[in-house]
């Protein structure tokens, strides 16, 4: 018997990898239409979460270096974070590690890092060029994503096409990841992680829609409400040299 998600989607062959994470092919049991899934396991997932946690910190914790926050030393949890070749051993502000310990759905779903992109798929619905969120939850060790099944990357083409692509081509495809990457600013979200193996063509009547994908490293850079910018903070490691600690293995 072939493996399901959610009671719903049959899980197919691998046609692809993410920055974290695996994609495979999926087909509606009930439709038998075709669909993307997205794997994550404990290991990346986690991971990638560090990076949230890691921005998050330096921001705040400069803050409680500047005095504008309380005392660090009862502010703070001791976190490992392992990341293959080597561990890091840092302090992280309670509020931070509030991400992992007070947000019921993040402990059950156990890896946060789909589910903040799952997230971000819920708030982008509706725009042009963004695919549909079909399914999310957990299925064993993994957080699963379901989307739209898309076409080729524009790497995917650009390599199909010798690497050469005509001018007309260009400013066609050009206009279309401006106005998906203008939409994605509109929902006061930076994608931060732009390249052409983001950019996925559609299938059948949208094969010439170039659709966005990948939103696990967006970051939101202004508030919703008075659409004002977030203030910029040092994020430099230097103004924390004293207080990060660096054990190789």
């Amino acid at each position: 018997m072939e493996p399901c998600v959610g009671n719903k989607f049959r899980l197919g062959r691998k046609i692809g990898s993410g920055s974290f994470g695996e994609i495979y092919l999926g087909t509606n049991i009930q439709t038998n239409e075709e669909v993307a899934i997205k794997l994550v396991s404990s290991l990346f997932s986690w991971l990638l979460a560090e990076v949230h946690v890691k921005e998050k910190f330096y921001s705040d914790f400069f803050e409680v270096v500047q005095g504008k926050r309380g005392n660090c030393a009862d502010n703070c949890l001791l976190i490992c974070c392992g990341c293959f070749s080597y561990n890091k051993f840092f302090l992280v502000p309670e509020e931070v590690n509030d991400l992992f310990v007070n947000d019921q759905e993040n402990v059950k779903t156990k890896h946060p890092q789909l589910l903040y992109e799952s997230k971000l798929y819920r708030i982008l619905q509706g725009g042009t060029g963004i695919p549909n969120l079909r399914w999310f939850g957990v299925e064993g060790d993994y957080n699963v994503l379901v989307i739209d099944l898309l076409g080729p990357s524009l790497e995917d083409l650009f390599n199909f096409c010798s690497r050469k692509l005509s001018l007309k081509s260009v400013l066609m495809l050009a206009d279309q990841m401006i106005n998906r990457v203008e939409f994605f600013h509109s929902k006061a979200f930076l994608h931060r992680d732009i390249k052409p193996d983001n950019f996925l063509m559609g299938l059948g009547r949208r094969a010439n829609q170039v659709y966005i994908i990948d939103y696990g490293l967006a970051k939101k850079y202004r508030d919703s409400s008075t659409h004002q910018h977030i203030p910029y903070r040092c994020k430099n490691l230097a103004c924390m040299q004293s207080f990060v600690f660096y054990v190789w293995f």
